[in-house]
């Protein structure tokens, strides 16, 4: 209390800080510390006494330490927070607080932190591995990042046995990759630059964890056998499917022709074996967006017929992206192939945002003029259905696989879904007459961060999906799926908010009575159907 005392009434005397710092009790001294860095000017004696407490044994003396780093007149802070970070062991939140003070040191003393990571005398542990990726992303979104710096960061980070770090500054070095052009010539440096590390890699553990990782990302440069290990990770169904998806990225930029791509994709959409699950597949579908490649309809509307109900959706998406897709899905939707009503109103409205005059004219034939808000003949839809769920008790563990199938896409509930609309454990449930209106009259009331946005863009493509980010350089979109689209800003043509939500309005036209009757069995619950304390949610019938 006369410590607490001390410190409340105004900076505390030199003498007195000399005496917390030098305490036996870690808490003393850790108050100390803080003192310090509130106090800024101290004397000599003080600074020291700082600067050796980031070695101290107790982890709340080495947090005070690396807060003050940046407060304490004459002391060097990246060299102090360092010394922290190197002896933080498995504490979660010191690698934190450190990240938050260094990385503002980073655009002025860069070098130095590099030259310090590859420095011998440096001890690494959990904490200072945790934050190298974080280090290497900073710099490559900087305007010019520093080649070498980059290089030095990621080869100490290869020295270690850290997998999920590793592939944290793989994916972020392969991204820069995938946007720069190869003849860039920061890239072709920073090629150069990684070139050795990574083939080291391979080479000195070639069936380890990180290989797969390491070949997809050297396919970026373009070498001779780039192609053919890449399509070998992308074929093989023993490699996991996270990796399958990456190597898939890799493939269609370094392919001679996106045809190629596409071929690919039709071999494992029509074999069994490497089919994967829905999930790699529904990814994959999206991933061929960015293929302006008229061939996509054709290999997508074959596979169509034989494709699960939940991964279909995400086929038409794909489809009314571009126009010659667009045209081929009308034309399969004409010859009975294809459900008329598979598209949902977002969908059709996407196509006539379109500038082909031909698709345009075919939606207007097949669908007439689409209204640009909401439909007012959705309250009779609410009463319809209110009076048949009334008298159609339904099946809640049934529901819950109509659930996965069909909302999971968007939402999440109990843990399971996308979060691209609201999570809908806890909301848009808070009564019967609510989630009545919100399944089958999205549109009147629809909160401001789920208003889609269409975007359309210089190569063709119509995108819609809620706005993730907008920033100077990009636009990101999260579409049905839960897929991120990124768009460069000078690659958007348009951009408009829809008046509508994202989510489809005519699910009674989508499901079965029997499936919407299971449906709302489940959404009905406020707990998972294996529950025993599960019970309805007010006002259910």
């Amino acid at each position: 209390h006369a410590l607490w005392a001390l410190l409340g009434s105004g900076p505390p005397g030199d003498g007195l800080l000399e005496a917390l710092l030098a305490h036996d009790d870690p808490g003393f001294r850790a108050w100390g510390v803080r003192a310090a860095g509130e106090k800024r000017q101290v004397p000599e004696v003080v600074r020291k006494q700082v600067v050796a407490l980031a070695r101290d044994p107790s982890p709340d003396v080495r947090l005070q330490v690396a807060i003050a780093a940046r407060k304490l007149e004459g002391v060097e802070p990246m060299p102090l927070l360092m010394d922290v970070l190197s002896r933080s062991g498995d504490d979660p939140l010191i690698p934190r607080i450190v990240w938050r003070n260094l990385y503002p040191l980073l655009g002025s003393e860069g070098k130095t932190f590099a030259r310090r990571i590859s420095g011998d005398d440096l001890k690494i542990d959990a904490g200072l591995v945790e934050i190298l990726p974080r280090a290497i992303e900073y710099y490559l979104n900087s305007g010019q990042p520093d080649p070498k710096a980059v290089a030095a960061i990621f080869r100490r980070l290869l020295e270690f046995n850290n997998a999920a770090a590793a592939r944290h500054a793989i994916d972020a070095l392969s991204t820069r990759f995938r946007e720069r052009p190869i003849n860039d010539p920061r890239s072709l440096e920073m090629r150069d630059e990684l070139r050795d590390a990574v083939a080291k890699a391979i080479r000195s553990n070639p069936t380890g964890e990180l290989a797969p990782d390491l070949t997809i990302f050297q396919a970026y440069w373009r070498g001779p056998r780039a192609l053919g290990d890449v399509k070998a990770l992308l074929l093989s169904p023993k490699t996991v499917e996270e990796l399958r998806l990456k190597a898939f990225d890799a493939y269609a930029q370094v392919a001679d022709s996106p045809a190629l791509s596409v071929e690919v994709v039709k071999t494992i959409l029509n074999d069994p074996a490497l089919a994967g699950s829905v999930e790699f597949r529904g990814r994959l579908l999206g991933a061929l967006g960015t293929l302006d490649v008229p061939r996509v309809a054709d290999v997508v509307l074959e596979a169509y017929p034989r494709m699960e109900p939940e991964l279909r959706p995400r086929a038409i998406e794909l489809l009314t992206q571009r126009t010659p897709w667009g045209l081929a899905l009308l034309k399969a939707i004409g010859e009975g192939k294809v459900s008329r009503d598979a598209l949902n109103v977002n969908q059709v409205r996407k196509m006539l945002a379109g500038k082909d005059q031909a698709l345009v004219a075919q939606v207007i034939a097949r669908w007439g003029s689409v209204r640009e808000g909401r439909n007012p003949q959705r309250e009779e839809v609410v009463g319809r259905m209110r009076t048949f769920l009334r008298t159609h008790p339904g099946d809640p563990s049934a529901g819950q696989k109509v659930f996965q199938r069909v909302c999971a896409q968007c939402h999440k509930m109990y843990g399971e879904g996308q979060e691209v609309g609201p999570e809908i454990t806890l909301n848009g449930r808070g009564s019967y007459e609510q989630l009545l209106s919100n399944v089958f009259d999205p549109s009147l009331v629809i909160g401001a961060a789920y208003q889609a946005t269409i975007v359309a863009t210089t190569d063709g493509r119509v995108l819609t999906g809620l706005l993730v980010e907008d920033g100077p350089q990009r636009l990101v979109l999260k579409s049905q799926g839960g897929k991120l689209e990124t768009i460069a800003r000078g690659d958007v043509e348009e951009r408009k908010l829809s008046p509508l939500s994202l989510m489809p309005e005519d699910l009674e036209k989508q499901l079965t009575p029997v499936e919407l009757a299971d449906l709302f069995a489940f959404l009905t619950l406020d707990r998972p159907p294996g529950d025993p304390k599960a019970k309805p949610i007010p006002g259910t019938p």
